[in-house]
């Protein structure tokens, strides 16, 4: 199980799914819900991995803010991030993204709040690094 803002226990997929609403309400995010399980084979009863350029930890949430990639993996307050997770918003940090593990809607706000202050300074001339920055989210470097 996962908190919202309100303290409200939801579930993994609830808080999903809150998450997507708030990104997509705001002006400056759009963001959208990745399907990396595999399609259900009735007659097998098993699901059937997609072929090709399938990438092994790829977070629940993607989505792009004013340009910069983000990826989100929501959990349960117990849950934990797999090794393919951990490398892939690894990777994405290190590319220029922003990819953080969330298991509660607050840290996301958080993170827009951030990212939002980081526009700012780059409008102004500043240093817009979120790696300067403390997401209190679990950024994973």
């Amino acid at each position: 199980m996962a908190e919202n803002i309100e303290g409200i226990i939801l579930t993994e997929a609830e808080l999903q799914r809150s998450i997507l609403d708030y990104l997509n309400r705001q002006h400056d995010c759009f963001a959208w819900r990745n399907n990396s399980q595999g399609t259900f084979d009735p007659k097998r009863q098993l699901y059937r991995r997609k072929v090709g350029f399938d990438i092994k930890g790829v977070s629940d949430i993607l989505g792009v803010h004013r340009g910069r990639f983000i990826a989100i993996e929501v959990k349960s307050k117990t849950g934990k991030l797999s090794p393919a997770q951990i490398a892939f918003l690894s990777k994405i940090n290190r590319m220029g993204g922003l990819a953080l593990m969330v298991n509660d809607f607050s840290q996301v706000d958080r993170m827009l709040n951030e990212l939002r202050l980081d526009a700012k300074r780059d409008d102004c001339g500043g240093a817009g690094d979120v790696a300067q920055h403390e997401t209190q989210g679990n950024r994973i470097e």
